[in-house]
Protein backbone atom coordinates (compact mmCIF):
# COMPACT_ATOMS: atom_id res chain seq x y z
CA UNK A 1 0.00 0.00 0.00
CA UNK A 2 1.71 3.39 -0.54
CA UNK A 3 1.69 6.45 1.36
CA UNK A 4 -1.02 8.96 1.38
CA UNK A 5 -0.23 12.36 0.67
CA UNK A 6 -0.62 14.22 3.82
CA UNK A 7 -3.78 16.20 2.00
CA UNK A 8 -5.29 12.85 1.26
CA UNK A 9 -4.70 11.28 4.40
CA UNK A 10 -6.12 14.68 6.03
CA UNK A 11 -9.18 14.22 3.86
CA UNK A 12 -9.71 10.46 5.31
CA UNK A 13 -8.85 11.30 9.05
CA UNK A 14 -12.02 14.06 8.33
CA UNK A 15 -14.22 11.40 7.48
CA UNK A 16 -12.88 8.92 10.04
CA UNK A 17 -13.89 11.84 12.85
CA UNK A 18 -17.60 12.38 11.06
CA UNK A 19 -18.20 9.26 11.35
CA UNK A 20 -18.46 9.72 15.70
CA UNK A 21 -16.28 11.55 18.03
CA UNK A 22 -12.87 10.36 18.14
CA UNK A 23 -9.86 10.78 20.57
CA UNK A 24 -6.90 12.11 19.65
CA UNK A 25 -5.07 8.88 20.66
CA UNK A 26 -7.35 7.16 18.21
CA UNK A 27 -6.45 9.38 15.06
CA UNK A 28 -2.95 8.98 15.89
CA UNK A 29 -2.91 5.51 15.61
CA UNK A 30 -5.34 5.57 12.54
CA UNK A 31 -2.75 7.88 11.07
CA UNK A 32 0.44 5.53 11.42
CA UNK A 33 -1.68 2.91 10.33
CA UNK A 34 -1.53 4.89 6.96
CA UNK A 35 2.32 5.07 7.39
CA UNK A 36 2.76 8.45 8.79
CA UNK A 37 5.40 9.08 11.54
CA UNK A 38 4.57 11.03 15.09
CA UNK A 39 5.39 14.30 14.27
CA UNK A 40 3.23 14.36 10.97
CA UNK A 41 0.92 12.88 12.38
CA UNK A 42 0.82 15.46 15.31
CA UNK A 43 1.19 18.36 12.75
CA UNK A 44 -2.17 16.93 10.92
CA UNK A 45 -4.04 16.39 14.56
CA UNK A 46 -2.68 19.70 15.42
CA UNK A 47 -4.75 20.69 12.22
CA UNK A 48 -7.79 18.83 13.34
CA UNK A 49 -7.64 20.81 17.01
CA UNK A 50 -7.45 24.11 15.33
CA UNK A 51 -10.90 23.42 13.52
CA UNK A 52 -12.48 21.59 16.43
CA UNK A 53 -12.99 18.34 14.74
CA UNK A 54 -11.27 16.84 17.70
CA UNK A 55 -11.97 17.65 20.57
CA UNK A 56 -10.61 15.14 24.04
CA UNK A 57 -12.71 16.74 26.40
CA UNK A 58 -15.70 16.79 24.06
CA UNK A 59 -14.75 12.87 23.27
CA UNK A 60 -14.56 11.74 27.09
CA UNK A 61 -18.42 13.70 27.73
CA UNK A 62 -19.91 11.80 24.86
CA UNK A 63 -18.24 8.28 25.40
CA UNK A 64 -19.48 8.57 29.02
CA UNK A 65 -22.69 9.54 28.46
CA UNK A 66 -23.30 6.92 25.33
CA UNK A 67 -21.77 4.40 27.65
CA UNK A 68 -24.23 4.54 30.53
CA UNK A 69 -27.18 5.27 28.66
CA UNK A 70 -26.97 3.03 26.04
CA UNK A 71 -24.45 0.19 27.08
CA UNK A 72 -25.57 0.99 31.60
CA UNK A 73 -21.73 1.06 32.33
CA UNK A 74 -20.43 2.22 35.37
CA UNK A 75 -18.29 4.86 36.04
CA UNK A 76 -15.30 2.65 36.43
CA UNK A 77 -15.16 1.21 33.86
CA UNK A 78 -15.72 4.02 31.75
CA UNK A 79 -12.91 5.72 33.42
CA UNK A 80 -11.09 2.67 32.17
CA UNK A 81 -11.99 2.96 28.82
CA UNK A 82 -11.22 6.91 28.90
CA UNK A 83 -7.83 6.08 30.36
CA UNK A 84 -6.78 3.25 27.24
CA UNK A 85 -8.46 6.12 24.64
CA UNK A 86 -5.73 8.37 26.10
CA UNK A 87 -7.63 11.17 27.78
CA UNK A 88 -6.35 12.94 30.48
CA UNK A 89 -7.21 13.27 34.16
CA UNK A 90 -8.61 16.22 34.02
CA UNK A 91 -10.73 15.37 30.91
CA UNK A 92 -11.89 11.92 32.35
CA UNK A 93 -13.34 13.52 35.61
CA UNK A 94 -15.41 16.30 33.97
CA UNK A 95 -16.78 13.36 31.18
CA UNK A 96 -17.50 11.39 34.17
CA UNK A 97 -19.33 14.41 36.15
CA UNK A 98 -21.51 14.53 33.02
CA UNK A 99 -23.39 11.83 34.08
CA UNK A 100 -26.80 12.59 35.80
CA UNK A 101 -25.87 11.68 39.54
CA UNK A 102 -29.78 10.84 40.28
CA UNK A 103 -29.99 8.94 37.24
CA UNK A 104 -26.80 6.45 37.97
CA UNK A 105 -28.46 5.76 41.41
CA UNK A 106 -31.56 4.71 40.00
CA UNK A 107 -29.56 2.60 37.65
CA UNK A 108 -27.82 0.91 39.87
CA UNK A 109 -30.72 0.14 41.16
CA UNK A 110 -32.67 -0.99 38.37
CA UNK A 111 -29.66 -3.14 37.43
CA UNK A 112 -29.80 -4.77 40.69
CA UNK A 113 -33.87 -5.13 40.75
CA UNK A 114 -33.37 -7.29 37.89
CA UNK A 115 -30.45 -9.41 38.12
CA UNK A 116 -31.97 -10.24 41.22
CA UNK A 117 -34.84 -11.43 39.32
CA UNK A 118 -32.84 -13.55 37.43
CA UNK A 119 -30.98 -15.50 40.07
CA UNK A 120 -32.54 -18.47 41.68
CA UNK A 121 -32.89 -19.08 45.22
CA UNK A 122 -30.30 -19.55 47.11
CA UNK A 123 -28.81 -18.35 50.20
CA UNK A 124 -28.61 -14.75 50.85
CA UNK A 125 -24.83 -14.53 50.86
CA UNK A 126 -24.38 -16.09 47.56
CA UNK A 127 -27.23 -13.87 46.24
CA UNK A 128 -25.14 -10.78 47.18
CA UNK A 129 -21.90 -12.58 45.65
CA UNK A 130 -23.82 -12.79 42.66
CA UNK A 131 -25.45 -9.26 42.48
CA UNK A 132 -21.72 -7.26 43.73
CA UNK A 133 -20.10 -9.20 40.88
CA UNK A 134 -23.00 -8.39 38.14
CA UNK A 135 -22.53 -5.34 39.20
CA UNK A 136 -18.60 -4.64 39.73
CA UNK A 137 -18.38 -6.16 36.20
CA UNK A 138 -20.82 -3.13 34.66
CA UNK A 139 -17.90 -0.51 36.82
CA UNK A 140 -19.75 0.17 39.03
CA UNK A 141 -18.08 1.52 42.25
CA UNK A 142 -17.81 -0.76 45.29
CA UNK A 143 -18.80 1.54 47.64
CA UNK A 144 -22.55 2.15 45.71
CA UNK A 145 -22.69 -1.79 44.87
CA UNK A 146 -22.65 -2.66 48.85
CA UNK A 147 -24.51 0.20 49.89
CA UNK A 148 -27.09 -0.35 46.98
CA UNK A 149 -27.22 -4.19 47.99
CA UNK A 150 -27.90 -4.03 51.54
CA UNK A 151 -30.43 -1.72 51.19
CA UNK A 152 -32.59 -3.49 48.99
CA UNK A 153 -31.96 -6.38 51.12
CA UNK A 154 -32.96 -4.55 54.21
CA UNK A 155 -36.18 -3.53 51.83
CA UNK A 156 -37.15 -6.91 50.74
CA UNK A 157 -36.77 -8.19 54.24
CA UNK A 158 -38.90 -5.48 55.58
CA UNK A 159 -41.53 -6.16 52.92
CA UNK A 160 -41.14 -9.77 53.60
CA UNK A 161 -41.95 -9.59 57.12
CA UNK A 162 -44.90 -7.34 57.01
CA UNK A 163 -46.33 -9.93 54.46
CA UNK A 164 -45.94 -12.36 57.10
CA UNK A 165 -48.00 -10.46 60.04
CA UNK A 166 -50.99 -10.46 57.72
Amino acid sequence: MKKLSEKEAFEKIIIFCNYRERSSKEVLIKLSSFGYDSNTSKKIIDKLKKINMINDLRFSKSFARGKFKINKWGKSKIKSYLINKGISENEITQGLESIDNEIYLETLKSLLINKKKTIKKEEVKLKKQKLFNYLHQKGYEKNLIFDSINRYMWYQLTIDLLCNLK
